[in-house]
């Protein structure tokens, strides 16, 4: 289902000259299925911005020392 590892090892394959070209991988290379998202903007935009809010929040907290003035 998830082929983030598959990609680098293509890209790694190509670096090394494992894999002659993209098209010699294109080969071995099939999708299996297609996923489509089925939530709405507005709730895509909401969880973006709590997303956000969290990171800003992480950042704040690494930041900050107890013992600075």
């Amino acid at each position: 289902t998830e082929t983030t590892a598959l990609g680098a090892a293509y890209l790694a394959g190509l670096a090394v000259g494992f894999w002659k070209d993209v098209n010699e991988i294109e080969q071995y290379w099939a999708a299996d299925r297609t996923f489509k998202h089925t939530m709405d903007d507005k709730a895509r935009t909401d969880k973006i911005n709590g997303w956000k809010r969290s990171v800003a929040a992480c950042q704040a907290w690494a930041t900050y020392s107890p013992h600075s003035k």
